[in-house]
């Protein structure tokens, strides 16, 4: 306590108008991480709420329409890879290493380097997850498909809960308070790139495939 203590007032009084600015940067990129997240977490609920709504999956819905699912698992692979990116291209930027690459301005400071040694553990345990959703949609003629699909998206719903809980109440709470010295109620305007996310996601057809047997199933009701 006495070190954190210390540190703040140390980061009161001395931290440059530079610095200060990289902390903006990277408090709205750690933002953007979460509301791509969310919108992960949204997108797969598209299916796993049908999913677990359905007491038998119609294995005839699938294989009739094997494009529709397979495109719907290229839509959440993409957003897997905005996240966390891919082991095929590890060159390439994605929001959780530009969030990293942002905070090692502050790499002197042990309480940031504490914080970030975990938050890039767990986004490269939910970055597996991609791996596991490609297998599972790569066999869908598996009697298992419904039940493991709901499995590994419970999976990722809890690591991306533990991401987030990290990112607001360890690694933003540091920013705002310990570098910029501000408080929750300050918040920052979202710059132009974090403002896609509150775009209305178009509903796949996955969705509508799911209604309407479901619908048939009813007599039309």
């Amino acid at each position: 306590m006495i070190n954190k203590q210390s540190y703040s007032v140390q980061m009161n009084y001395t931290v440059p108008d530079s610095e200060k600015r990289i902390a903006k940067g990277a408090a709205k990129k750690f933002e953007y991480l979460i509301s791509k997240m969310d919108r992960l977490v949204n997108y797969l609920d598209i299916i796993y709420t049908p999913l677990k709504e359905t007491s038998t999956l119609d294995m005839d819905l699938i294989e009739n329409n094997r494009l529709t699912f397979r495109k719907y698992r290229d839509v959440v692979i993409g957003k897997f890879e905005q996240i966390c990116g891919s082991t095929d291209n590890a060159n390439k930027d994605y929001i959780a290493k530009d969030c990293v690459m942002m905070m090692e301005s502050f790499n002197a400071d042990t309480a940031t380097e504490e914080m970030m040694g975990p938050f890039i553990k767990s986004v490269k345990e939910l970055e597996k997850y991609k791996d596991m959703i490609v297998s599972i949609f790569s066999n869908l003629n598996d009697q298992d498909f419904k039940d493991n699909l709901i499995a590994v998206i419970d999976s990722i719903k809890k690591q991306v809960n533990q991401i987030k809980q990290l990112v607001n109440d360890r690694i933003l709470e540091h920013i705002y308070n310990n570098i910029l010295a501000n408080n929750w109620s300050d918040n920052m305007e979202i710059d132009d790139v974090s403002k896609d996310y509150q775009s209305k996601e178009h509903v796949p057809l996955v969705v509508q495939l799911f209604n309407e047997r479901r619908k048939a199933l009813s007599g039309g009701k």
